[in-house]
C-alpha cells in the first residue's frame, strides 16, 4: 500500500511538473528528494510506517506541486490524503479521538 501511495503521487506530481514551467526551484527540490527516497537503506524502513516519516517531506512537496495546478489531479490528491486519514483512524481503532 505504502508503495502504491507514493507511485500514484509520482507519477501525479511527474504529470504536473511536465504541464508547468514555472517552477524551477520545485522541481528540482522534488526530484533530489525522490533520488534520496530511491538511495535510503535498511536502516531507514525499520517498521510498517518509517516510509511516511523518511518521505513526509516528498509527499507534502509533490502534493503542494500537483495542488497548484489545480484541475482533477488536485482533487486526486485531496481525495487520497482525506482517505488516508481515514485509514489511519480506523487502523488505530480511533484511539487519537
Amino acid at each position: 500500500m505504502e508503495f502504491g501511495l507514493q507511485l500514484m503521487i509520482g507519477i501525479l506530481v511527474g504529470a504536473s511538473l511536465r504541464t508547468r514551467a514555472d517552477l524551477p526551484a520545485e522541481k528540482l527540490s522534488w526530484l533530489l528528494y525522490a533520488g534520496l527516497a530511491v538511495v535510503l537503506s535498511s536502516f531507514v524502513w525499520v517498521e510498517d510506517w518509517a516510509f511516511m516519516r523518511a518521505l513526509s517531506e516528498l509527499y507534502v512537496l509533490g502534493a503542494l506541486i500537483v495542488i497548484t495546478t489545480g484541475g482533477w489531479r488536485a482533487k486526486l490528491v485531496g481525495a487520497g490524503t482525506g482517505g488516508i486519514w481515514v485509514l489511519m483512524f480506523v487502523v488505530a481503532g480511533f484511539r487519537w479521538l
